[in-house]
């Protein structure tokens, strides 16, 4: 049902830049502006077809501020985009991270809930609750999360990691490799560029 891609997504969109500017036309978001990672909101444009160009562009970046550890202003970056697409599941699922890697569970748990909202079958948000249950200690609940993760996207590696060490700690030596192995088999499909989502975009 989930496409992992969509979480961290590793293709760069092309803009298509006419020769004259026209109201309608679609503006790329400005990174580091003024030397600060702010994300400039283009105006207003009735141009539908560029939509999801457009918010993947920005999912794009905001991953990229997230991955310098700069969650302050992810979560400000966020909230802003959140404002204008409030049904983009990615937007909060980056939300619930960066209030997650500060230690704001309860925000981290709460963005977890909106995505929820809105598909339910989206396998990283479980993965996302799997870690604020391992920071709260949950252990028991972070297994079932990471199983259910894992349930509905069998090609998300990262909970298949994250079992396959579970399982090696509990001395289950067969699970452990059983999921190790496929999620080789996953690596392998992707392409050389394509990176694994939700796998360098958590604290230590």
């Amino acid at each position: 049902h989930t496409n992992n891609k969509c979480v961290r997504s590793s293709r760069k969109h092309g803009h298509h830049h006419n020769s004259k500017v026209n109201k309608t036309s679609v503006h790329k978001p400005v990174v580091n502006n003024s030397k600060t990672n702010v994300l400039v909101l283009p105006i207003a444009t009735p141009n539908v077809a560029n939509t999801i160009n457009e918010i993947d562009s920005y999912i794009d970046e905001l991953l990229t501020i997230l991955r310098q550890h700069n969650y302050e202003q992810v979560i400000a970056n966020a909230n802003a985009l959140i404002k204008r697409w409030p049904e983009q599941i990615k937007l909060w699922c980056i939300l619930a991270q960066a209030h997650a890697n500060l230690g704001q569970h309860d925000l981290a748990e709460s963005c977890c809930k909106q995505a929820l909202n809105i598909d339910i079958f989206y396998a990283p948000i479980y993965f996302i609750m799997a870690h604020i249950a391992l920071e709260r200690g949950e252990a028991t609940l972070r297994i079932l999360l990471l199983k259910k993760a894992h349930y509905l996207d069998h090609n998300f590696i990262p909970p298949m990691l994250e079992l396959a060490e579970i399982y090696t700690q509990q001395g289950n030596v067969n699970k452990a490799t059983k999921l190790r192995l496929s999620a080789l088999k996953v690596l392998d499909s992707l392409p050389k560029a394509a990176t694994v989502p939700m796998l360098d975009e958590w604290t230590a």
